[in-house]
């Protein structure tokens, strides 16, 4: 009896050694690879105040304005004709903009819940609210013209009710029919009115950049024709 009870503490004793070292071993592999992320970004010790809030990704705030912040525009890679895009983060089928719903069909939660949100989305975008609600919400509404035929169409983005990390999809919306939608973070116009630049992320929420791919509208079709990286830089107060 005691034999076995020697024998099991022996072997408790041994799985608690394994695991040490192999927590010590992943703790020593995520180290490495911080350290291997980190030399992509480069740094810069200088005021992240110098530069405006729509050119920075993400930082910290202190009592004067920001104290560190990645910055969006760094370096950028040469075009390439290499497409990365995948087909599956966006179409472009004719599809109608969807029913301007009554107040019946959009306040019905119970014991009121997002009654102020719903009020403030008509109030401030009137029936394209109502299209959406009460499921999604408008979070910004744009317009240029992005097919080169001299008139402005609708560059919407649409955000899950009370999600995070929005848009969740971009529309661009021409007599309310939705001509292009995509999972994508951001459409830039072109001064030409060709197309537009479509930045999107390889991975979600990457700290170290984007990818900007240029469309053109050709055949009736919006067409990718080349892309671009964007470096983000970090910077802080020295």
């Amino acid at each position: 009896m005691r034999s076995n009870v020697k024998l099991i503490l022996k072997v408790l004793i041994f799985l608690i050694i394994l695991g040490s070292v192999v927590l010590l071993s992943s703790k020593e592999d995520i180290s490495e690879k911080g350290a291997q992320e980190g030399v992509k970004m480069l740094k810069l010790n200088i005021d992240p105040n110098y530069f405006d809030n729509s050119e920075i990704w993400s930082g910290s705030v202190s009592g004067d304005g920001w104290s560190s912040a990645t910055i969006i525009e760094g370096s950028r890679s040469a075009p390439t004709k290499e497409i990365a895009l995948g087909s599956d983060r966006y179409r472009q089928e004719v599809s109608g903009l969807g029913p301007i719903r009554g107040n019946d069909e959009i306040y019905i939660m119970e014991d009121g819940m997002g009654e102020e949100t719903f009020t403030e989305q008509i109030d401030t975008y009137g029936d394209l609210a109502r299209r959406f609600l009460p499921h999604d919400l408008v979070e910004s509404v744009e317009e240029f013209d992005v097919d080169n035929d001299g008139m402005d169409e609708q560059i919407i983005g649409i955000c899950g009710l009370w999600g995070n990390g929005c848009p969740h999809k971009i529309l661009i919306v021409r007599n309310d029919s939705v001509i292009f939608e995509t999972s994508a973070r951001k459409i830039i116009r072109t001064p030409s009115g060709n197309g537009f630049t479509l930045v999107w992320q390889k991975e979600y929420k990457n700290p170290y950049g984007d990818m900007r791919t240029r469309f053109v509208f050709e055949g009736g079709k919006f067409m990718p024709v080349y892309e671009q990286e964007v470096k983000y830089f970090y910077t802080e107060k020295e």
